[in-house]
């Protein structure tokens, strides 16, 4: 085995959402393939969305993109890195 090399250490999430309906939800292998939603967890009210599920707040997952990169400008707008 190798050494340690660092320890991971989590500094908070950050959830893409898309209420309006502008990014298809899709399966990022085959792109004429719409999906469901994982599975019921996705229906429960969240804190962090101000009482909306995921579902209705269009939470968006890695089928959805495929990011190579990311970067925040501030609270409300960031560049993401997408291969197409």
């Amino acid at each position: 085995t190798f050494p340690k090399w660092n320890t991971a250490v989590s500094k908070g999430i950050m959830l893409l959402h898309d209420p309006d309906g502008h990014i298809r939800w899709e399966n990022g292998a085959d792109i004429q393939v719409a999906y469901k939603v994982p599975d019921g967890t996705w229906e429960t009210p969240k804190a962090e969305l101000g009482g909306a599920s995921y579902k209705s707040a269009r939470v968006l997952t890695g089928r959805d993109f495929d990011v190579e990169g990311f970067a925040m400008i501030n609270h409300t707008y960031g560049i993401i890195g997408d291969e197409l």
